[in-house]
């Protein structure tokens, strides 16, 4: 079966607009939350998942928590960037 047997459908990505304002500040962790929910909306998705740093999920976490009604649709996940290189450094490489 070729590429052209199958029924391809286009993607279509499009970029935000930065949100100029350090990710430390609470109002900028929500401001991420709005817009990410809003775009889920627009396009009919039931639930926004929304991924940061460890610093900056505690705040939407706590953001989500503290507004269960606005973000109940609403996983905050988080990504260990500092705990990955750790991991790679005793994973046994296959030989």
């Amino acid at each position: 079966m070729t590429a052209r047997d199958r029924h391809e459908q286009l993607s279509n990505i499009g970029y935000l607009r930065p949100i100029m304002h350090p990710i430390t500040q609470v109002l900028t962790v929500q401001q991420c939350l709005q817009t990410a929910a809003e775009i889920s909306q627009r396009l009919q998705q039931s639930h926004t998942f929304v991924t940061f740093d460890l610093a900056a999920a505690k705040l939407a976490l706590s953001i989500v928590w503290h507004k269960p009604d606005e973000f109940q649709n609403v996983t905050v996940l988080y990504i260990l960037e500092h705990f990955i290189p750790f991991v790679h450094s005793w994973v046994p490489l296959e030989k």
